[in-house]
């Protein structure tokens, strides 16, 4: 069984929009430490997705601290996800 504590330890990726129907623009939020691109990129390679661009945003001395990305989707999932569509989970391995 998975509590509300053991969520709030997980990345919380928000799909923010579509930059056109091969592309989806998300923020993910870190909860606590803030990863190495180079350990969050091959995970997104593992979902079938590839990272066209990253900025970070929000970046003070304590987190959280929050990512933008613009994935390219592979052809069988373009489309999907809407705007303000959340996903909680491990992004990062």
């Amino acid at each position: 069984m998975t509590t509300v504590t053991a969520l709030a330890e997980h990345p919380l990726l928000t799909i923010d929009g579509t930059g056109s129907p091969e592309r989806v623009r998300c923020t993910v939020t870190w909860p606590d430490a803030l990863p190495r691109l180079t350990d969050v990129v091959p995970v997104f390679d593992r979902l079938g997705v590839s990272v066209a661009d990253h900025h970070p945003l929000d970046r003070g001395d304590t987190g959280p601290f929050r990512d933008a990305f613009e994935l390219v989707l592979p052809p069988d999932c373009r489309g999907r996800r809407g705007p303000g569509e959340r996903v909680r989970g491990g992004l990062v391995g």
